[in-house]
């Protein structure tokens, strides 16, 4: 009899746990319901629980939540973003750079990391690193225009200047990702800044395709017609 019942009840405690692992996974989706699952659990819902701590105005417990995910699951770049954001809501800003500096050695798909680092190296005067950091939003989908047509127009506005030489380095040398880099940066790059950065590429090899280039030009005349106009000679050799 006592056995049976020690049964059941292993069966109930299994079951109360798949039910806590399915809600923490539903988290991600639905983040309300983070809250739901017990905390000893919590994997997935555990940023939310500390994005939700961030919001309610209560930097203690958002830290004590920031420690607890990153203890857990230390690797993601976002969760020691989360840690920093909380250090610097409570007032140790010196920590939150420092643990920022770590999630950008793990994370360059981390937009928010990247405009922290970003941030933090136009503060110190290191061009070189800000444009590192700045080409890495450039190829971050999640990234908005108008963030990267600011930055850009304080980062790469000297002609000939160590940014812009940075940045055409950068994307001189992975032909992977010069597509996209060709097609954003007319969007949202200084006119001038931009056909520097392209003519500098392609005197170091690149080649560009006819679509790409054409549709970069289209672009660019529609901000500036003399740039546009400047980018003739690399239409014609692409096309």
């Amino acid at each position: 009899m006592i056995g049976a019942v020690l049964w059941r009840a292993l069966l109930l405690a299994a079951a109360l746990v798949a039910i806590a692992v399915q809600f923490d996974r539903q988290a991600e989706r639905s983040p309300e319901i983070a809250e739901v699952v017990p905390s000893a659990l919590r994997s997935t819902a555990q940023p939310r629980t500390v994005a939700m701590a961030l919001s309610s105005g209560d930097p203690t417990l958002a830290l004590e939540e920031a420690r607890t995910l990153v203890e857990r699951r230390p690797l993601p770049a976002e969760h020691l973003r989360l840690l920093s954001l909380a250090q610097a809501r409570t007032g140790n800003p010196d920590a939150a750079v420092m643990t920022v500096q770590y999630a950008a050695q793990r994370g360059w798909r981390d937009g928010l990391v990247q405009e922290a680092m970003l941030r933090l190296a136009l503060d110190n005067g290191d061009e070189t690193e800000a444009a590192r950091r700045f080409t890495a939003l450039m190829m971050n989908s999640r990234a908005r225009d108008e963030g990267l047509e600011a930055v850009a127009s304080e980062l790469l506005d000297e002609d000939g200047g160590t940014a812009r030489a940075t940045v055409a380095a950068i994307m001189g040398g992975d032909t992977r990702l010069q597509r996209r880099f060709v097609s954003r940066g007319a969007r949202v790059l200084p006119p001038d800044a931009y056909i520097e950065i392209i003519e500098r590429m392609a005197e170091t090899g690149s080649h560009f395709e006819c679509r790409t280039i054409t549709g970069a030009q289209t672009h660019l005349t529609s901000r500036d017609s003399s740039a546009g106009r400047a980018m003739t000679r690399l239409v014609e050799e692409a096309c």
